[in-house]
C-alpha cells in the first residue's frame, strides 16, 4: 500500500525496512476504526511464519480512547485466522507516561505471546525504528 493521507491517521509503508508506520491525527473512535481497517489489509495472506513491524506515532492525536482501542482491538484479534511474530513500537507524548503504563499493563494480562511491544516518548523516532528491527 502507498502512503495515504487521511483525517484521522496517515499510513505509511517503509519498503527499505518492512515497517508498516501510522501517524495518528486524532485520538478518537475514528482513529481506531480506520486503522483496524489497515490492520485488516496488512494482515490479509499472512501467515504463522510471517513478522510484521508497526510504527504508531501518537505525538499529534495523543493516547487513543483506551476502552474503545481495547475492545475493539480485542474483537479484531479474536477474528484473526493466524497470529504472526509482531513488533509493535508507540512514539507518545513524554507527558503521558502512566497511560501508556495502564496499556502496556492491558497487554500484559492478555498475555499475547506473538506481540512484542515497546513504548519511546518525544522525539524518539530512531530509537524506535532501531528497536523494531532488532532480530
Amino acid at each position: 500500500m502507498p502512503k495515504v493521507d487521511g483525517t484521522t491517521l496517515t499510513y505509511n509503508y517503509r519498503t527499505e525496512t518492512g515497517v508498516h508506520e501510522f501517524v495518528f491525527h486524532q485520538a478518537n473512535r475514528a482513529a481506531v476504526d480506520d486503522w483496524l481497517d489497515y490492520m485488516n489489509q496488512i494482515y490479509d495472506g499472512k501467515t504463522q511464519q510471517d513478522k510484521i513491524y508497526f510504527l504508531l506515532d501518537l505525538r499529534q492525536s495523543g493516547s487513543l480512547p483506551m476502552t474503545y482501542s481495547s475492545s475493539k482491538g480485542l474483537q479484531w484479534m479474536k477474528a484473526l485466522k493466524v497470529h504472526p511474530k509482531v513488533r509493535l513500537a508507540m512514539i507518545n507524548k513524554p507527558e503521558e507516561t502512566i497511560l501508556t503504563a495502564l496499556f502496556d499493563r492491558l497487554l500484559q494480562t492478555m498475555r499475547l505471546g506473538h506481540l512484542k511491544s515497546a513504548n519511546f516518548y518525544g522525539d524518539a523516532d530512531d530509537k524506535a525504528l532501531e528497536w523494531l528491527l532488532e532480530q
